[in-house]
């Protein structure tokens, strides 16, 4: 929105507290732009590149879902009162804990069966050619 010069208060914490609110709205601002860079960068890399793992029309449907949650996400948090107390500059949040990320591969669920299947193969079987059955 745009700040009319006239209406500016003459009050010199006032507009201390609007310079820091700019600042952190052009902070936000610019973060969110880099993030949006580098995944239109490494789009147009997998689009680029040919690699053996390309995305799919349906990976790129999920970047487009994000990228709408996102926005919808922002229209409602504009919508709320912005002035929290636990906010802290850049948009994180004031917690004990930082984030950790986990890498790697996440454990199969519980209620999934686990069975091991061991086929013994004689001799005579391992130098026969190998057919391979696919079920759907």
């Amino acid at each position: 929105m745009p700040i009319d010069p006239n209406q500016l208060p003459q009050d010199a914490d006032a507009l201390r507290r609007m310079v820091v609110d700019l600042a952190e709205q052009l902070d936000r601002a610019f973060a969110e732009q880099h993030k949006y860079q580098s995944l239109l960068r490494e789009l147009l890399e997998a689009q680029r590149n040919r690699k053996s793992e390309q995305l799919s029309k349906e990976q790129l449907a999920l970047f487009e879902a994000a990228w709408q949650a996102r926005h919808a996400e922002e229209e409602s948090d504009a919508d709320d009162d912005d002035d929290r107390d636990d906010d802290l500059p850049g948009g994180r949040k004031a917690s004990g804990a930082p984030s950790t990320k986990r890498t790697g591969r996440q454990a199969l669920a519980r209620h999934l069966i686990r069975e091991r299947i061991v086929h013994d193969i004689s001799e005579s079987e391992s130098t026969a050619p190998i057919a391979v059955r696919i079920c759907a």
